[in-house]
């Protein structure tokens, strides 16, 4: 590939040299004059082998055109290569005829034999290009005069592929889990095709066609089309069978005859068993009488059925998240559409109509769509999809959403774009076109659209932009802050615009967790405007989102079934509160405060959004841009601290250069921010507001659950027991203590737990950063060691003395009374009426 950058002329292919990718190989002997189609090919899996085309006992498997018209798609056409040579093709198929002619050679019926006595008799081969198949074969390329017509068996194990025969070609993979390969140095392209042998040529030549490849020659020299597609071809070999029953033929020669058309001029035939039962119920029938459908029992199959049929040439899968699929045709381009999905049904009523004249009825259909999705579902691979951003193989894949199907790569040597997409992309309602990337573009462009105070500001904007489109979970969760007419929701929209665009960009919070996580499905970046208020188990939601995750909840229209999302997306929220959502929603965010815009410095929304549209593609560009840098350097950059998040944290941090910032740009002003974030959270969380205020003037506290919930609720306002964040019991005060302890970590608090004792009790310490044991003690618990029994055993005893008076009187330690000179200090913050009541016990504390 190369850099987008690079106006230079990339070197010409070298048409010699076979490719490994089967779209790339296509391309190769297309230009080398052979027509080429895609092939379908055999998937493996617990049960063994089965062709793609997923019917049951396929007599080819890995060997028929996957085309709705077979051979007659066979094209050298680019861009109808581009179009039919999708992600989900396997194998290559080489139509043969016209002066190319390939010897078939198959040792599993002496074809090795044969061909070694003939070569005693007439002569070696010349030298020409081989294939050897994966099941043990031979497919000898030789240039022949044009007409010449298919054979087989001119002798055990030699068939001749020749006027409208195919052949698969390398890299296709055979049934033998084997793939097709050219023999050394000798590949098409390699070295030129050897004239036919006038001995070979004679074998073919000799009489002995049947009146079956007889007629079809003659159709075919005369320019008749005698195929018999999608919704005909069960009439029609019931016709035949009709037919030759009349005339007296015995039930095996309908057998025979059926399968033999069904083979030639049905496209593609029918299943086997399905040719079965018409000869079988034809054949019942007395000779010579008139036989209609009705009588056979073969009546009108219905039009679920047909629609089904309709479908056969189609592409269908499953995904990890049990979602089922279907790739279609769409002009030149191939979709992927969902199974249940509106588009899909509108697809198959419009060839329902094209191609018999009908329109579907709403039972049909939904009988149909039931069979399919258990096709996708039961018979088909699963495979990944994704949703405009797709990080693949050390590539970043973005889907431009546009008309002609285009699609960014972007690689550690740039980024370019893409008329075909490698990965499956599915487009939901809503999706809107990209702008298209334009190089040349510097990210100061992107800075006069966005209302941040700092550089710093902007910094972590734009890292955040690109750690997004890096498409890799974990994922930051933005945080628009700012009053009104802070220009905070514009911000959020030109986010969404540079990364994700659709319909109805902006969207308020939902009412719950499942409206939530459908709604995530149906995009990639969610926006969730104005969000002044979240429950806290939407706030857990959000975590997991960010982070990546199952969400469990329950099926609609069921009493106790499950329904589980897997899901991970990036996240924009604007609020006039920054602090909105749980601490750990904190801890996980990036906040950005918005200052207002003064009524001489706004400008009008149009003037606005055509002035962003006009530079849109330069600011994507430079994006992408770092997106490459940051795939390049990631596994390389070097950061002096790793904060949570650390995947997104490092990606941005290998970007930064490409925007000509220093390295450790965005890293110093995540620290900063999050100092910031912590502080703003604290005063709004309860529990880690009374830890901070306690912790004024000391270095280090440690004891149990209820003696910290003692001791903070003293330092909680006077009528805080009332309020629902109050913890109702030690329990309560532990889980709430973990969820503030991130926000406590970045003002300089340690909060840890370990057992101490004997008995085992649970013991809270907190500690200052600057306390000589913080930082001990913490390389310890994150060494995953416990703190020595001696030790825990002192700690223990000095636990209790803090809260007892010493036997003698004397001073403790530290030169303060016995009965705990914080406790003291505690009390002493408290008036008079409040210290009444604790001492009565009617403040919850002894």
């Amino acid at each position: 590939m190369t850099d987008s950058h690079d106006n230079t002329t990339p070197e010409a292919p070298d048409d010699t040299t076979p490719c490994v990718n089967v779209r790339d190989e296509a391309h190769r002997l297309a230009r080398l004059g052979f027509p080429v189609l895609p092939v379908h090919h055999v998937r493996f899996d617990s049960e063994g082998a089965a062709c793609s085309c997923g019917k049951g006992g396929c007599r080819s498997p890995g060997k028929h055109p996957r085309t709705k018209n077979g051979l007659r798609d066979a094209t050298v056409d680019p861009a109808e290569i581009d179009a039919s040579f999708h992600m989900f093709v396997r194998n290559i198929g080489i139509r043969t005829g016209d002066t190319h002619v390939v010897l078939d050679v198959d040792p599993r019926n002496g074809g090795d034999v044969s061909l070694a006595e003939l070569e005693a008799e007439h002569g070696k081969l010349p030298r020409t290009p081989v294939t050897e198949t994966g099941g043990g074969g031979l497919h000898f390329h030789l240039r022949g005069p044009r007409g010449l017509p298919n054979r087989t068996r001119i002798a055990p194990g030699l068939d001749i592929k020749a006027e409208n025969g195919m052949v698969v070609a390398p890299p296709s993979q055979h049934q033998s889990e084997a793939s097709y390969v050219y023999r050394d140095g000798a590949a098409l392209g390699q070295i030129d095709l050897a004239p036919l042998p006038p001995w070979l040529e004679a074998m073919i030549a000799k009489p002995g066609l049947s009146n079956a490849a007889r007629s079809k020659r003659t159709a075919a020299t005369h320019g008749e089309d005698t195929t018999v597609r999608e919704g005909g071809r069960h009439s029609h070999l019931l016709r035949i069978a009709g037919m030759l029953r009349r005339k007296g033929c015995l039930p095996e020669v309908i057998a025979a005859t059926l399968t033999a058309e069904n083979e030639h001029r049905c496209a593609p035939p029918l299943p086997d068993d399905e040719v079965a039962a018409i000869a079988r119920d034809i054949g019942a029938k007395p000779a010579g009488a008139r036989v209609t459908p009705e009588e056979a029992g073969t009546k009108r199959r219905g039009q679920a059925a047909e629609l089904v049929e309709l479908a056969d040439d189609l592409d269908f899968f499953h995904s990890s998240d049990d979602h089922a699929y279907v790739a279609v045709p769409l002009g030149r381009r191939w979709e992927i559409l969902r199974i249940k999905g509106k588009r899909f049904q509108t697809f198959l009523a419009k060839r329902l109509h094209e191609r018999a004249g009908k329109v579907a009825s709403g039972n049909a259909m939904r009988d149909a769509l039931d069979l399919l999705e258990a096709r996708a579902r039961f018979d088909a691979p699963c495979r990944e999809v994704y949703v405009r951003v797709a990080a693949v193989d050390g590539h970043v894949y973005i889907d431009l959403a546009n008309a002609a199907g285009q699609i960014i790569d972007v690689h550690v040597g740039g980024w370019e774009i893409l008329d075909a997409s490698p990965v499956p992309f599915f487009r939901p309602a809503g999706l809107r076109p990209i702008a298209t990337p334009v190089p040349g573009g510097t990210i100061d462009l992107l800075r006069k659209y966005v209302n941040l105070p700092d550089d710093g500001g902007f910094c972590l904007f734009v890292g955040v932009i690109v750690a997004t489109l890096r498409g890799r979970k974990p994922y930051y969760l933005l945080i628009l802050s700012g009053s009104q007419g802070s220009a905070k929701s514009t911000a959020a929209s030109f986010f969404k615009e540079l990364v994700d665009p659709g319909r109805a960009a902006l969207r308020s919070v939902p009412r719950d967790v499942r409206d939530m996580v459908v709604g995530f499905q149906q995009l990639f970046l969610a926006v969730l405007d104005n969000a002044s208020f979240l429950t806290n188990e939407l706030s857990d939601t959000l975590c997991i989102v960010s982070t990546g995750g199952g969400v469990s909840t329950r099926r609609l229209y069921t009493d106790d079934e499950e329904q589980l999302f897997e899901i991970a997306r990036p996240i924009v929220v604007t609020t006039i509160d920054g602090a909105v959502g749980r601490a750990d929603l904190q801890d996980r965010a990036i906040v950005l405060n918005l200052p207002s815009i003064s009524d001489e410095r706004r400008m009008d929304e149009a003037t606005l959004w055509r002035k962003f549209h006009e530079e849109s593609g330069l600011i994507l560009g430079a994006l992408l841009d770092g997106v490459s840098m940051g795939l390049r350097r990631f596994e390389h950059v070097k950061m002096t601290r790793t904060p949570r998040m650390a995947d997104a944290a490092r990606f941005a941090t290998a970007a930064m250069p490409a925007f000509g910032w220093s390295e450790n740009a965005f890293l110093d002003a995540l620290t900063e921010n999050q100092r910031d974030v912590a502080r703003f959270g604290l005063e709004g969380d309860l529990v880690g507001r009374a830890v901070q205020k306690m912790m004024e003037g000391r270095t280090e506290w440690t004891g149990t659950a209820t003696e910290l919930l003692d001791i903070l609720t003293i330092w909680m306002p006077e009528g805080s027991r009332y309020e629902k964040e109050h913890p109702r019991s030690p329990a309560s005060l532990s889980n709430k203590l973990r969820r503030a302890a991130g926000m406590l970590h970045r003002v300089g608090l340690e909060v840890s737990e370990h057992r101490e004792g004997k008995q085992g009790t649970r013991v809270i310490r907190i500690a200052s950063a600057t306390s000589p044991r913080a930082s001990s003690v913490g390389a310890a618990e994150a060494n995953g060691a416990s703190p020595d029994a001696d030790d825990a055993d002192d700690a223990d005893d000095a636990q209790d003395d803090a809260f007892e008076e010493t036997d003698d009187g004397a001073p403790d330690d530290d030169g303060h009374d016995g009965f705990g000179y914080d406790r003291i200090v505690d009390l002493l913050q408290l008036s008079p009426k409040r210290l009444d009541r604790i001492a009565k016990g009617s403040d919850g504390n002894p």
